[in-house]
């Protein structure tokens, strides 16, 4: 299984804002499976709280496949595969948000069994930074 990370570009919000975004442009919903907040929820309020918090986007049931009604609208022509959308600019993100993607990564190698990590940015050249991670990170503690 493919997951497949995201930024917002955004330096601020959540699942509710991103399915705005979405809906504003065709989307039927949100396009992503996971949203990973970074405390800014809108723009101007903080709350630590929220920081690492973990929004579903577009439901996963329980199996090892995804099928059509699972299927994301993040990545064009890889849209069977897992999206997850860290809230803020390529590269920027919170201790706690690597450490809830990292969380994220565990279920969801215990669901799909072997999973392959990539981001958006290996699939549209249009967005080289999306999402700008090291994927080694991941690496590290045996997440892959």
């Amino acid at each position: 299984m493919k997951i497949i990370f995201h930024c917002s570009d955004s330096s601020y919000g959540n699942s509710a804002l991103i399915t705005k975004w979405h809906l504003d442009r065709g989307f039927r919903t949100i396009g992503y499976h996971y949203v990973i907040l970074n405390g800014l929820l809108y723009k101007g309020y903080y709350n630590k709280y929220y920081d690492g918090h973990i929004e579903t986007g577009r439901p996963l049931d329980d199996g090892s496949v995804i099928d059509a009604t699972e299927q994301g609208a993040h990545t064009r022509g890889h849209n069977k595969t897992v999206g997850i959308c860290l809230i803020g600019k390529s590269g920027d993100f919170t201790t706690e948000q690597i450490s809830a993607a990292k969380s994220l990564l565990i279920q969801l190698r215990t669901q799909f069994g072997n999973i392959e990590i990539k981001q958006h940015s290996n699939f549209d050249f249009k967005k080289p930074h999306c999402a700008g991670l090291d994927l080694n990170i991941f690496n590290i503690y045996g997440v892959v």
